[in-house]
């Protein structure tokens, strides 16, 4: 048998093991990948809404434009005497905002182009955060975008209002608020709402309980507020985090007729790379061609072998020791005769 067909086995045996042990690899690998990839691509999900909210807002007439902040302005000042007696959604323990009554219908027309739900475009700069601001806080809104609380002002700013912004942290599915609790006091963020570009310095940053957050919302007279708020602390989200910023001097508009569509990149993905070269190690690992060493086993045969083999060896042995010792007697040309115990009988001698 053949050393090639000898070894075939144990090389079946090795492959088999290396093929599972890359499969266990690559789940694993998989696994602990998944939620930097969805991650990377809600939060370009999220990007794209900022661009689209964007090249709404600039191919709408800026007379539409008007009649639209106007109109939130006038709910602001009817909230401000008193209106709404209902504040957010359930999920943020506010109160549960029933969503098909005429006021909460009459609510999302309000600062929405084209009958989407987008209103406003927010930017936190010192951490890198933009976000399309979106009608309500339900689970639906706040999946990938972050959510005007409802009963609070629209973010149009003016005196005697607050509007509040909400948005997850510690969430699977896109960054949103994760690191809204590195924002210090004297931050500056920025809201771009129908043409405008509203700024807001941060004046307080508090955790609450969330049951105890309503009276840190309210209108306060005369002054423009925006606070933003998100689950804390990450992942326990006992409390919420209350990011208050007032009206400050706002940035300088824009004179240049070219209009400028800016993304929020979510940046290079990292997950992918990792994934690809994990990946192409493992696989490379687990079908790289291996050089057995010799062993008894592949270079004698079986164990059940090993006797027929002893056997052949030692038929080649005696029949080349009578060969030799035909030549020495000169007699190749005759007959081989059996080999006896003593030798051949020579005739005049004793034994």
């Amino acid at each position: 048998m053949s050393r090639h067909k000898l070894e075939k086995p144990g090389q079946r045996r090795d492959l088999t093991r290396r093929v599972v042990v890359a499969t266990v690899v690559l789940g694993a690998l998989v696994v602990w990948q998944w939620n930097p990839a969805l991650t990377w691509f809600n939060d370009r999900a999220a990007s794209q809404r900022t661009t689209e909210f964007a090249r709404m807002t600039a191919s709408t007439p800026s007379d539409e434009q008007d009649a639209q902040f106007a109109a939130a302005q006038e709910y602001n000042a009817w909230l401000a005497a008193g209106g709404a007696s209902e504040i957010g959604h359930a999920i943020h323990e506010f109160g549960a905002a029933d969503e098909t009554a005429l006021l909460y219908r009459d609510y999302e027309k309000l600062l929405s182009l084209d009958g989407t739900s987008l209103m406003a475009d927010l930017t936190v700069d010192s951490i890198d955060a933009r976000l399309p601001v979106v009608h309500g806080t339900s689970p639906t809104s706040l999946d990938v975008s972050a959510g005007h609380l409802y009963g609070t002002s629209l973010p149009v700013g003016g005196p005697s209002t607050h509007a509040v912004i909400g948005a997850h942290s510690g969430w699977s599915k896109a960054t949103l608020f994760n690191r809204l609790a590195k924002v210090e006091v004297g931050d500056v963020f920025t809201i771009s709402v129908m043409g405008r570009q509203l700024a807001y310095k941060v004046t307080d940053i508090t955790p609450v309980k969330a049951t105890d957050s309503t009276d840190l919302i309210r209108i306060e007279e005369g002054k423009d507020l925006v606070t933003l708020t998100t689950c804390y602390p990450t992942y326990v989200n006992t409390h919420r985090l209350l990011v208050r910023g007032e009206r400050t001097t706002d940035p300088a508009p824009d004179t240049d007729d070219t209009v400028t569509y800016q993304t929020a990149d979510p940046g290079f993905p990292w997950w992918a790379a990792t994934t690809g070269g994990g990946a192409t190690g493992v696989m490379a690992l687990a079908f790289w061609p291996t050089r057995r060493k010799p062993t008894p086993s592949t270079t004698e045969g079986t164990c059940d072998e090993a006797p027929r083999n002893l056997a052949r060896r030692a038929r080649r042995g005696l029949r080349a020791l009578a060969r030799g010792t035909r030549r020495r007697l000169g007699r190749v040309d005759r007959p081989v005769e059996a080999v006896q115990p003593h030798g051949p009988q020579v005739p005049g001698r004793r034994r």
